[in-house]
C-alpha cells in the first residue's frame, strides 16, 4: 500500500496527482541511499526501509 493511499487521501485527488507524467524515479528521501523498492505508480524509490508504517 503506498503511503498517500494509506494516509486517506481521496482516490480522485491520487488519480489526478497519478497523471502528472514524470520521467525517472525520485527518492522518497532525497538525502537518501538508492535502495529499497521502487513504486511505478508515483515514480518514487522508498528509501526508508523501517520508518513507513503501512
Amino acid at each position: 500500500m503506498d503511503v498517500l493511499e494509506h494516509q486517506g487521501f481521496e482516490p480522485s485527488k491520487l488519480e489526478k496527482l497519478a497523471a502528472i507524467p514524470i520521467k525517472g524515479y525520485r527518492k522518497l528521501d532525497p538525502t537518501g541511499p538508492r535502495k529499497g523498492p521502487c513504486r511505478r505508480r508515483w515514480m518514487i524509490q522508498e528509501n526508508l526501509p523501517g520508518k513507513i508504517k503501512t
